[in-house]
């Protein structure tokens, strides 16, 4: 491996080895957000070797399908995870923290499909070792409010969290935290990558993204820079507000019991019954958090667009 980088990611080191110049640049752009570190500490870490070379020495044949997302199938491994769409393979080792990727570079052609489908699995499954259990949310913070964003893809969470950020709101995080149990209290861990949006959202905030390219096909979001908003690295979330879309004027907001709240919950937490060995412990996290924190179902209405506030004021928080 001839490029070596490491950086520090929610508070565990990952060290990137990579024999191609492509596929660096690509995971580490990924990585941009982080702390850089010149070398590797000791103790508990993730190490990720990327490879050119087309072929792995583990084939999906005959293994158990885990789920599907998109092109990409991910298959039970005895000690980990085999992620694969017939021309790249990503391996997961629960046992060293090591992800292994043979990797075609014909995907990095396709823009970020490696790293943020491929990639954001593979450390997903490797946080959850270290304590740091994946939800499916946007999270923002103000003075007196920490707030998760639930729902799922297409229910409004990034266009609602740019709402907010545009009103005096930070950024934690995009579509994807970290859930860490500490001290009594659960957190959001920012996961640091860029926002994706719609055409339709940056119509909406052309004035406020003015710069940001337009999606191109075969791509359907445009990408905004993390750095470019007010950010929090963690916050402890006191409200969690479920998001439903529908075709109606005004926003209706309702509070919901805490058993409603975690069947919600759950769907947004990614292979939480796939790793047997942490998935009784993603469950008390997500009950503990669900204890600290007011939970709400909204109907999203048209006039979130124009007050994205309204959301909070319908709640009397």
């Amino acid at each position: 491996m001839n490029h070596i980088c490491v950086f520090r990611m929610s508070g565990i080191p990952v060290a990137v080895n990579a024999d191609d110049p492509s596929l660096f640049r690509a995971v580490k752009d990924f990585f941009s957000g982080y702390t850089f570190l010149r070398r590797m500490p000791a103790g508990r870490r993730i190490t990720m070797n990327l490879t050119s070379r087309r072929t792995s020495p583990i084939q999906p044949a005959h293994r158990p399908v885990l789920f599907t997302y998109g092109r990409i199938k991910g298959y039970r491994l005895e000690h980990g995870l085999l992620l694969s769409d017939t021309s790249t393979f990503v391996t997961v080792d629960h046992r060293s923290g090591t992800v292994d990727a043979y990797v075609d570079p014909r995907i990095l052609e396709r823009g970020t499909e490696f790293v943020s489908i491929f990639i954001t699995i593979a450390i997903i499954d490797l946080l959850r070792l270290h304590g740091l259990y994946y939800l499916h949310a946007s999270a923002v913070r103000s003075r007196n409010r920490s707030v998760l964003l639930c729902g799922m893809g297409m229910s409004g969470k990034t266009t609602l969290s740019l709402g907010l950020l545009f009103n005096g709101y930070r950024l934690c995080s995009d579509d994807a935290v970290f859930l860490r149990h500490d001290d009594g209290a659960v957190r959001a861990v920012g996961f640091k990558k860029d926002i994706h949006v719609t055409a339709e959202t940056l119509a909406l905030y052309k004035a406020r993204l003015r710069g940001i390219k337009p999606p191109r096909p075969p791509f359907h979001k445009a990408s905004v820079p993390y750095r470019r908003f007010s950010t929090a690295g963690s916050i402890t979330p006191d409200t969690i507000v479920f998001l439903q879309p529908g075709d109606r004027q005004h926003s209706k907001v309702e509070a919901i019991e805490p058993t409603r709240a975690m069947s919600l919950l759950i769907p947004q937490s990614l292979m939480l019954f796939f790793h047997h060995e942490t998935a009784g412990t993603h469950v008390r996290v997500l009950n503990a958090l669900l204890h600290q924190t007011h939970a709400y179902l909204c109907s999203c209405g048209r006039d979130l667009l124009q007050d994205p506030l309204i959301i909070f004021k319908s709640t009397g928080t």
